[in-house]
């Protein structure tokens, strides 16, 4: 991974966003995780990162999903490639090939599994990736920090919804957009 993550090389995943994924959270890591999610979202609108989402299965209709900053066009809406897939044979992967970018930055739903197989699929492929670790909530609390460490030692870089865009401001050649990226911190 680059030494800053920079806006023009970044793509931001979110993993299957259920409304029913968040309301399965405690209360006290429910509304942190939506605020963080959401935040996400809107740095990469205004940064102008391209926004992906993949799921396990369809999401059906509008209703399941998590509302996030705004929509996310089809096209950029994806089923998740099962493991037995190389990554870069999946729609995902070639989607995400095509843009040219090196550096994903991926957050949702379920740190040990989903995000996990995601991420090791996307390293073995030669990807560079973060995972926003306090915006990908994990489904047990003692599967959290072996899932931090195994994500670490494939060549994950683990960080916080507040550095991305930290860095993603550092990196913004307009002084109006930086500004709007280091408002957002103020939401935390």
């Amino acid at each position: 991974m680059p030494p800053l993550l920079k806006p023009a090389e970044s793509i931001l995943l979110f993993l299957d966003p259920r409304s029913e994924h968040l309301e399965r959270l405690g209360s006290a890591r429910r509304e942190p995780t939506k605020r963080k999610l959401t935040t996400a979202h809107r740095a990469a609108q205004l940064a102008c990162v391209p926004t992906h989402l993949a799921s396990k299965g369809t999401l059906g209709s509008g209703k399941t999903r998590m509302v996030l900053a705004a929509p996310i066009i089809a096209a950029n809406t994806h089923d998740l490639p099962p493991t037995s897939i190389q990554w870069s044979e999946s729609p995902l992967g070639k989607a995400l090939a095509a843009s040219e970018r090196n550096s994903l930055v991926l957050c949702g739903f379920w740190l040990e599994c989903t995000a996990s197989c995601t991420t090791l699929s996307a390293i073995a492929e030669g990807i560079n990736v973060a995972v926003l670790i306090d915006a990908t909530p994990y489904w047990l609390a003692e599967t959290e920090r072996p899932a931090i460490d195994r994500l670490m030692q494939a060549g994950v870089v683990p960080m916080t919804t507040a550095q991305m865009i930290m860095e993603w401001a550092e990196s913004e050649a307009s002084a109006a957009t930086r500004q709007q990226l280091i408002s957002l911190l103020s939401e935390f």
